[in-house]
Formats: C-alpha cells, structure tokens, sequence
C-alpha cells in the first residue's frame, strides 16, 4: 500500500481527532486536505489554512449575495456542499476548502435564476448540454467567482427524487442571510447523490464530508437515509455508496463491491479507463428502470446537441460559452 499514512489521516479527519504521523505534502493537497491536516496538527500546512479562510469568507459573501439578488426575483435557494459544510458541519469554516459555491433553485425557478444572475455580469460555462432538462447543474462565472447552479444533485433520469418535499425540510441557513440548509438526511443523501454521479472518483475531502455527515445522524436518522432512498429509488447505489466511503475511511475493511474502486485507487486519485468509469456509472443505479430512462436521457440529449438545441446566446469575455 503506497498510500498508508494518507488513508489513515483521512479516516482521523472523518473522526475529528489528531491527526497521526507524517504524510506527503503532495498526496494531501491533491486530495484538498490542507486545510483540516492544518487544524489537525500536522506541520507545513499553515498557508493552506490561510488562503482557505480566505476563500470561505468570500464564498459566504458570494452566497449571501446571491441569496438576495434571487430573492428580488422570488427565487428561493439552499446551501450546498462546501458552503453549507464551512462553519456547519466543520466548526472552522477554513477547514472546508471550495473553489465555487453550489446552490440548490426548484427546477422551475432554474431559467429565472441563471437570467437573474446574467443580469449581474456573470455568464455561463462549460457545455451546452447543461440547459437540457437531463442535466442537473448550471455553471456561472463573474472574474474571480463560480456558482453552481443545481436543479438536482443527479441526472433526473437516475432517481425519482421529490424536490417539493425536499424543499418543505428545508430550514433558514444559521450562517448566511437568506439562504436555505437542507435538512440533516437529505443533505447527506444530496451528498452521496454527488458521489454517484461522479462514480465515487472524488477527491478523499468529499469522502470526509460523507463521513461527518453519516456520524452526526442518530439510528432514526440512519433509518431515515434508507427509508427515503427507498423512495427516492436510489436505495441500491446508496447502500454500494455508503459501504464505499466506509471502506475509503477504514472503517470497513472489504470493498463495496468488487466493481468499485479500493481504497488504494481512491488514495492515488486517478481517473480509470474510460470502460471502467462508464460501466461504474451504468452499474451504480437502482435497476433496470432507471438505467433505461438514463440511457434514453443521455440519448436525448445528444440528439438534440446535434440539432443544435442547446445553443446559448451568452458569451464570457473570453468567448467560451
């Protein structure tokens, strides 16, 4: 194992406690450590800290601000990931490195809220797939600023999540003005959703998070999380999502499935042939039924890129749509 002393300070983050024994400055910044590693006890780390405290304090501005100019449209927006864990979720909000601020708008709202914020300077990037309806996020950037903004924490196709309901749970957020936090459960089934999506290559701070968000949820809590990725139909990619991050945390020693990455690849954090990573995303579904409602999403949209559906008449200062 080349990654021994990085898999056990991971598992020493999730837990809060101190952080053990030397780690290789490179292995932890590549996995966004830093920060933690710093308030943890480990040396050498201490820039990493400051320039993260840095970036929360203007990742919360950020929020704050657009929390309000979407309120002026009647938009309400919750707190995602990163700007909902700093300060929350980790008590010092610099321990919880971002590089944009991801926001939750009702699918409904989606359109209004990117021409609201459009109307501020900002303008999209990235592909012209993320107008589909099969999409599940929006990418904004004014210079020196990102925001995500999500309809969904995953492809619609590959759950059957009830976003009313989830909205209803929602409570105002304790650390920034007009934005909403997502309640306990769904928070961290938006997490795991995260992880899916991504086929669980995420940097170890994402299996962090997961780690926190499972350990400060009583049994009835834990309960719930099933219950509603029951109905959610995600229960199936939960379970292997779940068993994973316990596995990457060392806190269980088998894989979660043979078809999933070990904790080795995890810890090395390199992208797996393009076969493996669609077969893990294909496989981390809940069955046959929204596999195809998947596939036939994926097919959609690329029928309607090459009619030229998605064309976005906005273009950033460096031409980029």
């Amino acid at each position: 194992m080349l990654h021994v002393a990085l898999a056990e300070l991971t598992t020493a983050l999730a837990e809060d406690r101190p952080a053990p024994g030397p780690v290789p400055p490179d292995q932890v910044r590549s996995h966004a450590l830093g920060p933690l590693a710093h308030t943890h006890g480990l040396a050498g780390f201490l820039t990493d800290y400051a320039r993260s405290a840095l970036l929360a304090d203007r990742a919360r501005d950020l929020a704050a601000a657009t929390a309000a100019v979407l309120a002026a449209e009647g938009i309400p927006v919750a707190l995602l990931k990163g700007v909902s864990y700093a300060g929350t979720l980790y008590a010092d909000p610099a321990e919880r490195p971002m590089t944009d601020v991801d926001l939750l708008v009702a699918p409904a709202d989606a359109s209004a809220a990117t021409a609201a914020l459009r109307r501020q300077g900002y303008w999209t990037v990235g592909p012209s797939t993320q107008f589909s309806r099969h999409h599940h996020a929006v990418t904004l950037k004014r210079h020196g600023e990102c925001i995500d903004l999500h309809r969904s924490p995953i492809q619609p196709g590959r759950a059957a999540i009830p976003l009313a309901e989830v909205w209803a749970r929602t409570t105002a957020s304790p650390r920034i003005p007009g934005a909403r936090q997502l309640d306990p459960v769904d928070e961290l089934l938006f997490h795991l959703a995260n992880l899916i999506r991504h086929e669980l290559h995420v940097p170890l701070l994402s299996y962090v998070d997961a780690g926190r968000l499972w350990r400060r949820l009583d049994l009835a809590g834990r309960a719930e999380v099933r219950a509603r990725a029951r109905a959610w139909r995600l229960a199936r990619p939960v379970e292997a999502t779940l068993a994973q991050v316990e596995h990457v945390l060392g806190w269980r020693v088998a894989p979660a499935r043979w078809w999933l990455p070990d904790r080795e690849e995890v810890c090395r954090y390199q992208l797996p042939a393009r076969p493996v990573q669609m077969a893990r995303k294909f496989l981390l579904v809940q069955g046959p039924t929204e596999l195809a409602r998947f596939v036939a999403g994926l097919a959609e949209e690329r029928w309607e890129v090459s009619r030229g559906r998605y064309r976005d008449p906005d273009r950033g200062p460096d031409g980029s749509a």
